[in-house]
């Protein structure tokens, strides 16, 4: 049953399959794990990636929902489109979207994994 903790900073909160041959897979990441990861990979406290969010992007959202995104998106659809039932399904006319919104409700991504872009991986 849903909502399911998929990792530290992720939950599966929703899934539904279209009549257009579309999963659609809806996820709540935990906002305060994500930006102590950056922080770390970073090198810096977490008070300094909001310091640096806010004076470069506006706000912690701009930031997330831009350059924080930049580097996971294209990983997703790489990982999505190495998995075998991912590949068959596509085969079949299937299509997935994964969305995700921060745990305050905020939108953070979307992404298509489809037979175009499984085929330019």
């Amino acid at each position: 049953m849903l909502p399911i903790r998929l990792d530290l900073v992720t939950r599966l909160v929703g899934a539904e399959l279209t009549p257009c041959r579309v999963v659609v897979y809806q996820y709540t990441m935990d906002i305060d794990a994500i930006l102590q990861d950056l922080a770390t990979k970073y090198g810096i406290i977490k008070q300094q990636l909001l310091d640096r969010a806010v004076r470069h992007y506006g706000s912690v959202s701009g930031f997330l929902q831009g350059p924080a995104m930049i580097g996971i998106l294209p990983d997703l659809v790489l990982r999505e489109c190495d998995k075998a039932f991912v590949r068959q399904l596509i085969r079949e006319g299937w299509s997935f979207v994964r969305r995700a919104d921060s745990d305050a409700r905020v939108f953070l991504f979307e992404i298509k994994i489809t037979e175009q872009s499984c085929q330019s991986k």
